[in-house]
């Protein structure tokens, strides 16, 4: 299973997900990760 996080602001946004970022822009902050404003992740849980 993959979890797919898109960010449609214009600001950055945090997300609650704990897994690793198999691609796009996402940074790890903790347990959770930021995208950029209109960034998209996909993390493996």
């Amino acid at each position: 299973m993959l979890l797919v996080a898109l960010n449609l602001a214009d600001t950055a946004a945090v997300v609650p997900a704990s897994g690793e970022v198999l691609a796009g822009q996402a940074t790890r902050r903790g347990r959770d990760i930021e995208l950029s404003a209109h960034g998209w992740a996909v993390v493996a849980p």
